[in-house]
């Protein structure tokens, strides 16, 4: 910051081994960033910027990788960690492990939306695409020096969870055009129901003209629905 070197920054998903938007959003700003700065990009689950890539055709060259195992996640299998099993502050917080590890940078990026990380670097950017669970046991969202949310769920922000001081901006897609079609994608109609006086939207309508039948035969992996329970075993 003084000169004296180049600033550390660190982008945290816990999804980067799924292909999705939010995780293109953060890597996006990690190929944006290349030139101010070390880029780190910290998950839980083996990833890399090569797969990263290749997905979302960025040059990701220049970023390393940190990967950040939580025992408690490991232990329940299955290639999603998903943050609604912490149901209570009974329970200790796993992402404990990641705030101690955004100590070492001068800005922590949290890219996946996941409230249960306490920001100790020195700078902090919280960034929600869609509201996912309400507050029941970690929430540190207001304290992190700036929340960035979508602009159709901005009116929908619970300023007083997130805390009326903590500044928040709107954020835009990536690679959208001018014009884009007025609908809604599939997964921001997914968790309209979290916003205040809104109503879920189906997320498969067979009668639309549209309309395929759902199948990832020959595709990448989708993130999952954070939402649905998870078979365990």
């Amino acid at each position: 910051m003084l000169g004296l070197r180049r600033p550390r920054i660190a982008i945290y998903d816990h999804t980067w081994p799924f292909i999705g938007g939010a995780q293109k959003y953060g890597a996006t700003i990690a190929e944006a960033l290349r030139d101010v700065g070390e880029i780190t990009l910290i998950g839980n689950r083996p990833f890399s910027t090569e797969q990263l890539s290749a997905w979302y055709r960025l040059d990701l060259e220049d970023c390393s990788t940190r990967l950040i195992p939580l025992p408690f996640f490991e232990k329940m299998g299955g290639d999603l960690i998903d943050p609604a099993e912490i149901i209570s502050r009974a329970m200790a917080n796993p992402f404990h492990a990641v705030s101690r590890a955004s100590l070492g940078y001068d800005l922590f990026i949290n890219n996946s939306m996941l409230e249960m990380v306490l920001p100790l670097a020195a700078h902090s950017l919280f960034i929600t695409h869609f509201p996912e669970r309400r507050p029941r046991s970690y929430f540190y969202v207001d304290r992190y020096d700036r929340v960035v949310v979508q602009q159709p769920l901005y009116r929908g922000l619970d300023r007083k969870a997130v805390g009326a001081q903590t500044p928040c901006s709107d954020l835009s897609p990536v690679d959208m055009p001018d014009r884009a079609p007025k609908r809604r994608s599939r997964s921001s109609c997914r968790w309209r129901a979290s916003i205040p006086g809104e109503q879920t939207t189906a997320r498969h309508d067979p009668r639309s003209p549209n309309a395929r039948p759902p199948s990832s035969h020959g595709r990448p992996r989708l993130a999952p629905d954070p939402c649905r329970r998870q078979p365990r075993g």
